[in-house]
C-alpha cells in the first residue's frame, strides 16, 4: 500500500482509506506575483476559485522562484534541481537536458500517465521539458486571421505565441477524461498573465483600471474549469492539486517593468498552494522554494525521493504545518549577461535575510522592509560578508546533473532575438559557477529593457507614434542595436512611414544587421500593397533568400493565390510544410487549395481532421463550413460557422456565410442579428453590405 494510502488510513486524513495512488494536477500561472492575488490579502484581486481552493489547501506565504524566467524555473520544479545542478539558465539559449530525471519521467516510471498542455512558446517542444510526458500538447498558435478574414501572424514578432488558459484546458481535457480511472499525473501552463496584458472579456471590463489582475482573474476561471471537470469525472477527492508560478512581475517597481533582470521580490516571490484530499488547511510562513515541490510531490504519493535533488519535502509542513526549517534558498538571473553583455546576479535567502551579489551587492530584512527598499549592505558589512561567503560555498559546491544544453535552433535563436529578449552581443557569454563582480549591474540598465517592453505594448496597443519616442530614445545611446532598430521599422510601418521604414530596414542591411523575418515579411507586404503582385512576388523572392521558413514560404503562397496561379501556390504551401510539418496555416490553404482545383472530397476530408485537431483554429472551421454551404449541405455547415464564431463573434467571413445559410434555411431573423453584428463591426464593409442586399431580396 502506497504511504499516503497508509497515513489516510491512520486517520490523519479525513478522506477514506484508498488503495490507488493519489494523482497529480500541477498548474502553473505564468508571470504571477503572489502578492496580487485574493490568497495572499490583495483585496482588488477577483480570483474566487484560488481563494475556495487555498481554504482545503496549504499555503505557503513566502514560497521563491529559482530564477525569474519560464524555462529554467520550470526546469527546477519539475526536476527538484537548482540551476546551478540542472543547467538551464535562459529561455532558448538551453533546452532541458535529456540527462535530467523530471517528475514525470519519475511518475511515469511508477505506472502514472503523464500528461501536459503548455501555453507558450518558450515551454514548446524545443525547450527539452516534455520529457516523460506520454502526452505534450504545444499547439499553441491560435490566429491567423483578424476579425475580417484578413492573414496575420500571431503577435507579429513582437511576443512570445501563445494560447489563453481555456485553449489550454480544452487541449488537455479529452486526455484527462480518458486516463481518469488510473493513476495520472496532468500539468497546465497558463502564461496570460504575461505581456501582452489582454485579458477577454468580461475580464478586460472589469479590470479596466488594471489588466494584469483582469488576466490573473481569467486564469483563475479556468482553473474554475479545471476543478469542476475534475469532479464531474469523479476524482476531485483523491487528486492533490498544486498551483504555483514560475515567477512574478516587476510591474515598473525597482525599475522593472517584466522580469528576467533583476531579483528583487516582486519577481521572486510566488504563490504556493498544495491541496491535498482530507489534509487540514494550513497557512505556513516559512520560507520555501519551488525547488522543493519535486520531493514533496513524491514524497506525498510514497514514491522514494532519488539523492542528489537540491530541494527538501514539505510532506510534514503540507499535512501539519511543522517540520524542519531550511536554512538556505538559492536565486539567480544570468539573463542580464547571456542576453545583454551585463554583469550577471545571484541571492542567497537565509532566515528573514536576502542577500543578492553582483557588480553591486545588496541585502535586505525581509521582515521589516518586504519590498527592499532599505539596502543593509553599508550599515551591515559583516553579516553582507557572511551571506556572501555562504552563497560562494553553495555555487561553487553545487554537483551539476547538467551544463544545459546550448541550444543551436537558428529559429529558435532568430526569434528571441527579434523579441529583444536577446540583444547583440560580441560573443556568447560562457556560465561559470563562480561569483562574479564584473559587468554593468543590471539595476542601472534594467530601465531599458523596461522601455523596449513599454515600446513593444504601444505598438501592439496601436500607437506606433508613442513607440518610435521610446526608440529613439533607446537608439540615441545605443544606436546599432538590432532590437531596438528591427522594432522601429515595425513602428514605421505601422505608422505609415513606408518610405522612413524601408530606409531604416537598408540601414540595418549597410550595418551588417540581419533584420528579423518579421520585419521582412512586413517590407513583402507593403511591396504587396503598393507595387503590385507582380513586383512584390519579385522582390520578397529576393528577401526570401534570407529567410526559409514556413511563414514566409506560406507568405508566397498568398501572393501567387492572388494571382490566381494555384500551382504555384501549391508548391510554395508544400514548402512551408517541409519546414513545419505542423504549420496550420499552410495545412488550411492547402485543403482550400484543394477545393479550389476542383478535390472537395479531399479538400473535405483534410478539414474534418484539422477541425478535430484544432478547435481554436478559427479559419478551419470557417472553410469547413462554407465548403459544405457552397455544396448546399446548410444543416452540416452551421456547427462549423457556429464553432469559428464561438472562437471570434466578430468574424466577419463567418458572419457573412452564416447569414447566407440562415436565409437559405428561413431562418431571417436569425440572419437579422448576424447583420446587425456586422453593421457594428465593420458598417461599410463589402461583406457587410453583400449580407444587407441578400436580406433585403428576401423581404427582410
Amino acid at each position: 500500500m502506497h504511504r499516503l494510502a497508509v497515513i489516510a488510513c491512520m486517520s490523519l486524513f479525513m478522506a477514506a482509506c484508498k488503495q490507488q495512488p493519489m494523482n497529480i494536477v500541477v498548474i502553473t500561472f505564468d508571470t504571477t506575483r503572489a502578492d496580487h492575488l485574493g490568497v495572499y490579502d490583495d483585496a482588488l484581486s477577483n480570483t474566487p476559485n484560488l481563494v475556495e481552493l487555498a481554504s482545503q489547501s496549504a499555503v505557503f506565504e513566502h514560497a521563491v522562484s529559482p530564477v525569474p524566467i519560464t524555462l529554467p524555473s520550470h526546469t527546477t520544479i519539475f526536476t527538484g534541481l537548482n540551476p546551478t545542478s540542472h543547467g538551464v539558465r535562459d529561455n532558448g539559449l538551453f533546452t532541458a537536458s535529456p540527462s535530467l530525471t523530471t517528475l514525470a519521467e519519475t511518475l511515469g516510471d511508477s505506472g502514472y500517465a503523464t500528461g501536459a498542455a503548455i501555453g507558450s512558446f518558450p515551454l514548446a517542444g524545443h525547450s527539452g521539458i516534455q520529457q516523460g510526458f506520454d502526452f505534450f500538447d504545444d499547439n499553441i498558435t491560435q490566429a491567423y486571421e483578424d476579425t475580417f478574414g484578413n492573414r496575420v501572424i500571431e503577435k507579429d514578432g513582437i511576443y512570445f505565441d501563445e494560447r489563453p488558459a481555456e485553449a489550454v484546458n480544452e487541449a488537455a481535457f479529452d486526455w484527462l477524461e480518458s486516463h481518469a480511472a488510473k493513476p495520472f499525473f496532468l500539468w497546465l501552463h497558463y502564461f496570460d498573465a504575461h505581456q501582452p496584458l489582454n485579458p477577454p472579456f468580461p475580464f478586460n471590463e472589469l479590470f479596466v483600471h488594471d489588466q494584469y489582475l483582469g488576466e490573473l482573474a481569467y486564469a483563475d476561471y479556468a482553473l474554475g474549469q479545471v476543478i469542476e471537470r475534475l469532479r464531474d469525472l469523479g476524482v476531485y477527492d483523491n487528486t492533490i492539486i498544486v498551483m504555483t508560478s514560475d515567477h512574478g512581475e516587476g510591474r515598473g517597481e525597482h525599475r522593472e517593468l517584466t522580469h528576467s533582470m533583476l531579483n528583487y521580490e516582486t519577481t521572486q516571490h510566488v504563490p504556493l498552494i498544495i491541496r491535498v484530499p482530507g489534509a487540514e488547511p494550513q497557512r505556513i510562513s516559512r520560507t520555501v522554494g519551488l525547488v522543493d515541490l519535486y520531493s514533496t510531490l513524491l514524497d506525498l504519493i510514497g514514491i522514494p525521493v532519488p539523492d542528489g535533488v537540491d530541494g527538501e519535502s514539505l510532506y510534514s509542513w503540507v499535512l501539519r504545518g511543522d517540520g524542519l526549517e531550511a536554512d538556505q534558498y538559492y536565486a539567480e538571473t544570468l539573463s542580464p549577461r547571456l542576453s545583454n553583455n551585463w554583469g550577471e546576479i545571484r541571492t542567497l535567502y537565509e532566515g528573514p535575510h536576502k542577500y543578492i551579489h553582483g557588480p553591486r551587492p545588496e541585502l535586505y530584512d525581509l521582515d521589516k522592509d518586504p519590498h527592499e527598499l532599505n539596502d543593509l549592505v553599508d550599515t551591515m558589512p559583516e553579516l553582507a560578508e557572511q551571506l556572501k561567503a555562504s552563497l560562494r560555498l553553495l555555487v561553487e559546491d553545487a554537483s551539476p546533473v547538467s551544463d544545459g544544453d546550448r541550444t543551436a535552433d537558428p529559429e529558435v535563436l532568430a526569434r528571441l532575438s527579434s523579441l529583444g529578449y536577446i540583444q547583440p552581443v560580441s560573443a556568447p557569454a560562457m556560465v561559470t559557477e563562480t561569483l562574479k563582480s564584473d559587468g554593468v549591474a543590471p539595476q542601472d540598465l534594467a530601465y531599458t529593457i523596461s522601455l523596449l517592453s513599454e515600446a513593444k505594448a504601444l505598438l501592439a496597443g496601436a500607437d506606433p507614434g508613442g513607440a518610435i519616442a521610446i526608440l529613439d530614445r533607446l537608439l540615441a545611446d545605443d544606436p546599432g542595436n538590432s532590437s531596438y532598430l528591427d522594432l522601429k521599422v515595425r513602428a514605421l510601418f505601422s505608422a505609415g512611414a513606408y518610405s522612413k521604414a524601408k530606409s531604416v530596414y537598408d540601414e540595418m542591411w549597410a550595418l551588417g544587421i540581419k533584420p528579423s523575418e518579421a520585419v521582412t515579411r512586413r517590407v513583402g507586404i507593403v511591396l504587396t500593397q503598393s507595387g503590385g503582385v507582380d513586383q512584390a512576388i519579385k522582390e520578397y523572392l529576393a528577401l526570401d533568400l534570407h529567410f526559409h521558413s514556413a511563414d514566409s514560404y506560406h507568405h508566397l503562397a498568398t501572393l501567387f493565390e492572388r494571382k490566381q496561379d494555384f500551382d504555384l501556390q501549391r508548391t510554395y504551401l508544400e514548402k512551408a510544410l517541409e519546414q513545419d510539418a505542423g504549420y496550420y496555416p499552410a495545412k488550411v490553404d492547402l485543403a482550400v487549395n484543394l477545393a479550389r482545383t476542383g478535390d472537395e472530397a479531399a479538400a473535405e476530408r483534410r478539414l474534418r481532421a484539422l477541425a478535430a485537431e484544432q478547435p481554436f483554429l478559427k479559419k478551419i472551421h470557417y472553410n469547413l463550413g462554407a465548403l459544405l454551404a457552397r455544396q448546399g449541405r446548410t444543416d452540416e455547415s452551421l456547427p462549423y460557422l457556429n464553432r469559428a464564431l464561438a472562437v471570434d463573434p466578430d468574424y466577419l467571413v463567418a458572419l457573412n456565410t452564416r447569414v447566407a445559410v440562415n436565409v437559405e434555411l428561413g431562418r431571417t431573423s436569425e440572419a437579422q442579428t448576424d447583420l446587425d453584428r456586422m453593421r457594428r463591426v465593420a458598417p461599410r464593409h463589402t461583406l457587410t453590405q453583400a449580407a444587407e442586399r441578400l436580406l433585403v431580396g428576401v423581404g427582410a
